[in-house]
């Protein structure tokens, strides 16, 4: 537990050191903002460009606008995450900053559930936060049926879980190598051509992307496929932290 509390507020530390909270919060909040803000202003923008009646067909509903902002989550901050955190544990490796700790007793169990817990708790407050603000943009800026933040609430908990589990799968990459841009393209890969996957093979329940297409129904979600793909998620994030624990206790630090 005194392993667990030390890490847990040294990575509160490096996170403002190394700006990966400005990155998280620009990922989740920056595009929350400025997404309905250019979709309102498109029209304008092409005004001239394109014929006026293709212009008046531009016309998003709260609904879309949001949806919008949903792809940008996924397509964008993906990259915001993996890359701000691709060498969490590599870089400790290479540049030899767990030798102090282990030699003062440190149990790699309590770094390991440390830094995991804590970008997941930041990774969770900036998808709230992101979309909380999203809702309020594209029901301000659009008409028609207007977005619930419920609704919402639950798209951004299942975006949350979503990056939970992209990173947990970071760390086990990032623990495998010493070269944390090899984790980093492994992770992006795996999640680019996960919605592939699932047009050619029936696996629903198994893939974490599922967890993005149920995000983006709006509260219109299958239950029975939820629950299941909810289950198979935190499976496969305990599954990976106990498998970056074990590595992680063979890895020489010297």
């Amino acid at each position: 537990m005194r392993t667990f509390k030390a890490y847990f507020r040294k990575e509160i530390i490096e996170s403002w050191r190394q700006y990966r909270y400005l990155i998280l919060v620009v990922g989740f909040i920056f595009f929350a903002i400025l997404g309905p803000v250019m979709i309102k202003l498109l029209p304008v923008i092409l005004k001239g460009k394109i014929p006026e009646e293709l212009i008046r067909l531009i016309n998003f509903t709260p609904l879309e606008a949001a949806r919008s902002y949903m792809k940008d989550v996924f397509q964008i901050v993906n990259l915001f995450v993996v890359l701000s955190l691709m060498g969490i544990f590599s870089d400790e490796i290479n540049n030899q900053k767990l030798v102090f700790p282990y030699s003062k007793g440190a149990r790699i169990e309590g770094i390991v559930l440390a830094k995991f817990s804590h970008y997941a708790i930041t990774i969770f407050i900036c998808s709230l936060l992101g979309f909380a603000l999203n809702t309020y943009y594209v029901n301000s800026l659009f008409k028609g049926d207007r977005v619930s933040y419920a609704q919402m609430m639950g798209s951004a908990s299942l975006f949350a879980l979503y990056y939970i589990f992209t990173i947990a799968l970071l760390f086990f990459l990032s623990s495998l190598t010493r070269r944390g841009i090899a984790a980093g393209i492994t992770v992006l890969l795996f999640n680019y051509l996960s919605p592939l996957v699932l047009q050619l093979f029936r696996l629903q329940g198994w893939v974490p992307h599922t967890l993005v297409i149920q995000a983006n129904r709006l509260g219109m979600v299958d239950s029975g496929l939820l629950k299941q793909i909810l289950v198979s998620v935190i499976f496969y994030i305990l599954i990976l932290q106990w498998l970056t624990i074990r590595k992680m206790k063979k890895v020489e630090v010297v």
